[in-house]
């Protein structure tokens, strides 16, 4: 990641994913931490939101945005508990907690494959790679989430076969 003055803690930022060069999704996020070789960011429930609209196609149940998308955003609020995106700069995945108030306590590990966070002077630009790794609490078990979306994408043309490959392989042995 290009390096900047660090962000201050509880500084207000963006996340945007950037498929092809566009910008997809923006999560707004305050920082918990920006340090040279991590950095952590808190999405709070109400945090506004900004997707693409349109019309969308993809596997059943998960709609993706068409490759004829006509430039209209969606705004809305983060309607989840509160989420903890913590980055270790350079790789490509961040690891995001979701806590749970009335339990007091974080729940699940869910590991986002992810291009390596790009520093803007709103926040951190990356692109969303679309498998997921989703990890009990005690760390025992793991899943693939999203394999067939993935498949979707490069069917798409939306990632080429060997993107899906390099995609797999952080998932696998998490070395990327």
């Amino acid at each position: 990641m290009e390096r900047r003055e660090p962000f201050s803690v509880g500084a207000p930022v963006v996340w945007r994913s950037r498929p092809g060069r566009a910008v997809g999704f923006v999560y707004v996020c305050r920082v918990l931490a920006d340090e040279h070789d991590v950095v952590a960011v808190v999405q709070p429930t109400g945090a506004e939101i900004s997707r693409r609209a349109g019309r969308r196609v993809g596997p059943p149940g998960r709609p993706l945005p068409s490759l004829g998308w006509d430039g209209s955003r969606a705004a809305g609020v983060w309607d989840r508990p509160p989420a903890v995106r913590l980055h270790p700069v350079g790789r490509s995945y961040s690891v995001i907690r979701t806590w749970l108030q009335a339990e007091e306590r974080f729940h699940g590990w869910y590991v986002n494959l992810e291009q390596p966070w790009v520093r803007t002077e709103v926040g951190f630009d990356s692109r969303d790679d679309v498998l997921d790794v989703t990890v009990t609490d005690d760390l025992r078990e793991c899943t693939l989430k999203d394999e067939d979306q993935l498949d979707f994408e490069v069917d798409l043309g939306t990632l080429t076969q060997d993107e899906a490959q390099s995609i797999r392989a952080t998932a696998v042995f998490g070395n990327q």
